[in-house]
């Protein structure tokens, strides 16, 4: 097995804070479903992230910005 156990601690934190779960809900639920959420929502904001644009070799994101979008 390559990957490393999933942290209980961690899992809860996320499955609490981005989930939504109360503390019941995630005791009641099985390890499989938090896991598939959590999977689920690293694939929607991995895919968030990469229509942001690419990233340059300096690491910042390059964005076409128009002059009269600003607000002023």
């Amino acid at each position: 097995m390559t990957k490393e156990p999933f942290d209980f601690k961690r899992l809860f934190v996320i499955a609490k804070t981005q989930l939504n779960y109360s503390e019941d809900e995630f005791l009641n639920s099985s390890f499989k479903r938090v896991v598939d959420l959590v999977n689920t929502l690293n694939q929607m904001l991995s895919e968030e992230n990469n229509e942001e644009g690419p990233i340059n070799n300096e690491g910042y994101k390059e964005v076409v910005v128009n002059i009269a979008d600003a607000p002023f």
